[in-house]
């Protein structure tokens, strides 16, 4: 239950837990639409609209203290470096204004038996063990302009390289969230690297690197699933699969995002942002829809359930790929 106070009342209650302190000048709004006010001002989603993300607890278990990205300072941590081969993926998401910039990255680094259950005929429905990539969020920032500025994208490109050039991280594909960003991905593929356009808000295509298409890139229909990279999200989530540092704006973003059923789509609630989750959200669908189990490792069965198998992603990226296939950029990973 959640108790309503204005914020200069000093009526006591009998705990501080649920309690929102309301502004003066807000405290008629509240008592006009309590639900419309409560998801307007205070960004929590009411039984109208439903929250889209509900297992809260299980939310919460799968975000980790580190993140080695200081958003204040825009710098990496000295020691965040890459020590493994595995694929990175990024997601950049502008806002319309460009008074914020959401940036995460992320890496598959083993798959795990997950039951679902599966159509096997029209009137049969089996529960089965299937293998789903375990998703490892590299890190994720937020940066927002100074007041009366915008941001420049030349910061994505900026990043990017660094973690390239100076840290290692061998980058299989970069996307943009918005339409403005065409220059930028013709400059990241002029480069050498593999960038496209990836629709968040409205996903009607996944994202594939594919050598023997144009720039790389093939874009693969998602048979009308427009939620699909946050849903990426949502169920790795419920199904404890995902690592994803803490950020703040992050923890904010997930508590206001909504569903709306009538438009079956996922939109922030007003006053709010959601910038990093939708980064974090289109470079995990990225690196779910790019890496695929390769070999079974085997596993201490005194150490970990019989549920959770693991598989190794693709390290070896000699054996995935031709070598002459690389960006130059990457040399250094060897």
């Amino acid at each position: 239950m959640i108790n309503l106070r204005r914020r200069d009342s000093d009526i006591p209650l009998p705990s501080d837990e649920g309690i929102i302190d309301i502004p003066i000048e807000l405290v008629n709004d509240f008592l006009v639409n309590p639900l419309n006010s409560m998801r307007d001002y205070a960004c929590i989603p009411t039984n109208a609209i439903s929250p889209f993300f509900t297992a809260l607890d299980l939310l919460d278990s799968c975000l980790k203290d580190y993140n080695p990205f200081n958003s204040d300072i825009k710098e990496f941590d000295r020691d965040f470096v890459c020590n493994d081969e595995f694929f990175r993926y990024i997601h950049a998401d502008l806002a319309y204004t460009k008074d914020g910039l959401g940036i995460a990255m992320s890496h598959i680094p083993y798959w795990v038996y997950i039951d679902k259950p599966v159509e096997t005929d029209k009137d049969t429905v089996e529960i089965m063990s299937i293998p789903q990539p375990f998703i490892v969020i590299d890190f994720s920032c937020r940066i927002v302009a100074e007041k009366g500025k915008q941001i420049k994208l030349s910061i994505v490109q900026d990043l990017i390289m660094e973690l390239t050039e100076r840290r290692g991280f061998y980058i299989n594909l970069i996307t943009f969230d918005r339409f403005e960003s065409v220059q930028m991905i013709q400059n990241l593929r002029d480069l050498g690297f593999n960038a496209a356009h990836l629709s968040t808000d409205r996903t009607a295509h996944k994202v594939v690197v594919n050598y023997d298409k144009e720039n790389n890139i093939d874009r693969v229909s998602t048979e009308k699933q427009y939620n699909s990279a946050f849903e990426c999200v949502r169920t790795a989530v419920n199904e404890s699969r995902i690592s994803i540092p803490f950020h703040e704006d992050f923890y904010q973003e997930t508590r206001g995002l909504e569903y709306l059923p009538e438009e079956d789509k996922v939109v922030k609630s007003p006053h709010s942002s959601d910038d990093l989750i939708s980064a974090i959200a289109g470079s995990a669908y990225n690196a779910s829809n790019n890496e695929f189990p390769d070999i079974v490792v085997k596993e201490d069965e005194s150490t970990k359930d019989d549920h959770y198998k693991e598989f190794s992603g693709y390290g070896a990226l000699d054996e995935y790929f031709p070598e002459q296939k690389f960006p130059y950029h990457n040399v250094g990973l060897y």
